[in-house]
């Protein structure tokens, strides 16, 4: 059961169910003795149980504090960079501003485990502000250490907006985050670079 009160829209409901369902599994084949509740593995991952998700799908893999490989991005982000982004690293596609906040949140995500939701505020070239959110929850490696985030971003593949300059655009900004409890309880909510939580 995954607990807090979200900011998710109905649309990530089937990617977020899905997630929880891996969870469930593990917890169905842990062995005896084990205790609390396991983080699906990376390889419990089927995009296949998601494909209407799958366009706005991404799955990240943590190395380090500012080295986070892009190990999956669907179709529909893809198209709005231009580009396949499988292999690059994240942290190369957001402004010198913005890095330091998604490392934070990140780090707090896997490390911690938890859930992770997050909004941005993206104010465009005609002055109108769109607000784009998503939705992400830790994988483990094959040793069960939680290293990926696997994660849903509400940009439609016929959107009109183009996300290169979304990612570029030096006044897009993250307006807020909320952490998701996955059974480990949550991190202390704190203020991350000037961005609140909304739960502070």
């Amino acid at each position: 059961m995954i607990n807090a009160t979200s900011i998710y829209a109905p649309a990530f409901e089937p990617f977020v169910a899905y997630w929880a369902s891996m969870q469930e599994a593990r917890i169905s084949t842990r062995s005896a003795g084990q205790q609390g509740r396991p983080v699906p593995l990376r390889c419990d991952f089927n995009p296949m149980r998601i494909p209407a998700q799958l366009p706005q799908t991404y799955i990240v893999e943590r190395y380090s504090h500012d080295y986070v490989i892009i190990r999956l991005c669907g179709t529909g982000l893809e198209e709005r960079f231009g580009r396949s982004m499988t292999g690059a690293n994240y942290f190369d596609f957001c402004s010198v501003a913005q890095k330091s906040i998604f490392a934070n949140l990140v780090k707090s995500a896997v490390t911690y485990p938890c859930g992770l939701e997050t909004c941005r505020d993206v104010e465009m070239g005609d002055g109108t502000v769109h607000e784009f959110k998503s939705v992400s929850f830790p994988l483990a490696d094959d040793e069960g250490v939680p290293r990926f985030l696997v994660g849903m971003m509400n940009i439609l593949r016929k959107s009109s907006l183009d996300l290169q300059s979304i990612v570029e655009n030096p006044r897009a900004t993250i307006s807020g985050y909320h952490y998701l409890d996955i059974g480990f309880g949550l991190p202390v909510y704190q203020e991350i670079d000037g961005v609140n939580s909304s739960d502070a």
